[in-house]
């Protein structure tokens, strides 16, 4: 049975708000306990420059030897615990100077891992100028589980020699995972590891969505289809708090999306099974 007008408009609607709800679920990473770890640095711009929330300072590979250190250059972070990672922001190195953008990273590869062994990685190549990037580990599917990062970069994105340099790391993490008893329902406590394995099943706004038109299709049969099981792959593709105040404001703020996150997919479900139940009125009636 083809769609009506008002059963296209419903889909539309209940796509929009599980849109809104999945990009209101990042929050970044408090970093005051993160450690770094890195292959090669001048004095004065060792690693916790670029994730010191100064977007003055910098990290900066060692380049005033004549043998600096060769590419590629390596970037490890130890979160201290296991986040549902959704995404990572590079701020370049800022500055007027002439020399301001020796270092940006060009071609990268992002590995992330729950253990420190098994690893899930990523790659991509970063625009040569001082803008703030972003790397988006989700899509359309799950955030991947992890405490451990590691950023590759094999080469100068202007190749003016064989630097790497970073004003800001900062990663983020899917904030529903701090709503357990609304947002999420936990399989199991023990850490797997399987690249695959979650410590729990959230419940994703895009697998909801495909979840929901697969049952939309469902309606011109007679026969009940089963609903598709949420795929585990993962596609390939800002400064901390000072202050209790701060801190408290911003929790806030987290609460509020995870309150507007779930009201939003709860909505566009409830406004697809009515669009479901009509429809199969109409058919009836024919």
């Amino acid at each position: 049975m083809p769609f009506s007008t008002g059963s296209w408009h419903l889909l539309v609607f209940t796509s929009f708000l599980l849109y809104i709800g999945a990009s209101l679920g990042a929050k970044q990473i408090d970093r005051a306990g993160w450690n770094c770890n890195i292959d090669s640095w001048s004095r004065g711009n060792e690693c916790a420059m670029a994730i010191d929330g100064n977007t003055a300072s910098y990290w900066h590979t060692e380049w005033d030897s004549q043998s600096p250190d060769p590419l590629p250059h390596y970037f490890k972070i130890d979160l201290g615990q296991q986040y549902s990672l959704t995404s990572l922001t590079y701020l370049p190195r800022q500055g007027s100077q002439d020399d301001t953008n020796h270092g940006n990273i060009g071609r990268w590869q992002i590995s992330l891992s729950s253990d420190g062994n098994t690893w899930r990685q990523l790659s991509g190549t970063f625009a040569d100028d001082q803008q703030l990037k972003t790397v988006d580990f989700v899509g359309s599917e799950r955030p991947i589980p992890a405490r451990f990062f590691k950023l590759m970069a094999y080469t100068e994105a202007g190749d003016r020699g064989p630097w790497s340099s970073a004003a800001e790391f900062n990663l983020f993490e899917d904030d529903s995972s701090d709503s357990d008893e609304l947002f999420s329902v936990r399989a199991s406590t023990k850490t797997s590891s399987s690249p695959q394995a979650t410590s729990g099943q959230l419940i994703d706004a895009s697998q909801l969505m495909t979840q929901a038109t697969s049952l939309t299709q469902a309606s011109s049969s007679t026969q009940a289809s089963s609903l598709p099981q949420p795929s585990n792959s993962v596609p390939s593709s800002i400064s901390n708090s000072d202050s209790d105040k701060e801190k408290d404001e911003s929790h806030g703020l987290n609460k509020i999306q995870t309150i507007a996150t779930v009201i939003g997919v709860v909505i566009g479900f409830l406004a697809l099974v009515v669009s479901l139940y009509f429809g199969c009125r109409r058919k009836r009636r024919r």
